[in-house]
């Protein structure tokens, strides 16, 4: 069965595709203490064979990578995994090779990314080994169902990061965007997926003059950078935040009546800390005008944790009840009505 599925992981990412006999995960955010919830059996029951085909880091705030070598083998793929998952190849942007003071959560992945880096010949092309460095334009064709369309940062958006003291100070705006585009056969439905990891603002303010309408289109999108306001807005000098209109537009292309949105973070509430903001989610349901499509990965399962899980299919996007596609699940009202730019 073929998915799209956020796990929960608090304030932080770790997003798992499944289209045919490939897996893509974007970020991952494990911690292995019991206080949290254990996302290594599904993502082990996503990676057949222990093979993961793409990993994909957005960026490398701690939230969005720590835990990688706990779940993920490291150095060559020949040497004993030790139950660990192979990841085939590994996505990442310039910024994350040319990191000169990776955290130690990110030091690991950091570390593997450079070793992948170093490769020539033959090597370059095995599973374990490859690599792969994006900006925005270019594409991710995982297979005949689900393509990829970067959308940033752009090469200005990285030189804007290098070369700074402080490169925390600009890391959000790193983070690759990408429109997932799932479409089982000619005749089927098209699901368009958008995962914006932490980028901010400025970013989105871009994306709405450079890219076309179908660019930013979707039918499920996360609520970027863990339900805050800073897709949407900056604060000024008294620490408020004050929206951008162009920011907005970028972000507000959902397909037809019956969009959904996933926070993946901690509960949605209105005190601190932010994020996420409660404000912020206010502004994905005008969005989306239908607070039922609108999910938290913290309090999915009666106010407690548990994956969002959507199945992909030919008729388009169903949300499942459960946090496993291997049962029956609920359809959605039908997203199955083909337009010009996909499914509505």
């Amino acid at each position: 069965m073929d998915y799209i599925k956020f796990l929960p992981v608090g304030n932080g990412d770790s997003i798992l595709i499944r289209a045919g006999n490939k897996t893509v995960m974007t970020d991952v955010h494990y911690r292995s203490s019991e206080e949290h919830y254990d996302i290594k059996p599904e993502i082990k029951e996503a990676c057949p064979s222990n093979h993961l085909h793409y990993f994909i880091v957005t960026h490398t705030d701690k939230d969005h990578v720590r835990g990688f070598d706990e779940i993920f083998h490291r150095g060559k793929p020949d040497k004993d995994w030790n139950g660990k998952i192979l990841v085939d190849e590994i996505i990442c942007t310039q910024y994350v090779l040319d990191l000169k003071n990776p955290s130690q959560e990110a030091k690991n992945l950091v570390n593997e990314i450079r070793r992948r880096n170093n490769l020539v010949g033959e090597d370059c092309k095995r599973d374990g080994n490859r690599l792969r460095v994006v900006k925005a334009n270019d594409k991710i064709i995982v297979n005949s169902r689900l393509k990829g369309h970067v959308l940033s940062p752009s090469q200005n958006e990285l030189d804007a990061a290098f070369p700074k003291e402080d490169q925390d100070k600009f890391i959000n705006n790193t983070s690759i965007i990408t429109q997932w585009v799932y479409q089982d056969g000619s005749d089927s439905a098209v699901t368009k997926m958008m995962l914006g990891g932490d980028a901010e603002r400025e970013v989105w303010e871009r994306l709405n003059s450079d890219e076309p309408k179908e660019r930013l289109e979707w039918h499920i999108s996360t609520a970027h950078h863990h339900c805050s306001l800073t897709p949407f807005a900056k604060k000024d000098e008294n620490e408020e935040y004050q929206d951008n209109a162009d920011a907005f537009d970028a972000i507000n292309h959902p397909i037809g009546r019956n969009a959904f949105v996933v926070s993946s973070s901690r509960k949605i509430t209105r005190s601190k800390p932010n994020p996420p903001h409660y404000k912020a989610k206010n502004k994905w349901l005008k969005i989306i005008d239908k607070e039922d499509n609108f999910f938290c990965t913290a309090t999915h399962d009666n106010d407690e944790p548990n994956s969002v899980v959507f199945e992909l299919s030919s008729k388009g996007l169903k949300k499942s009840t459960k946090n496993t596609v291997s049962k029956p699940i609920a359809e959605s009202a039908g997203l199955n009505r083909t337009t010009k730019y996909g499914v509505e």
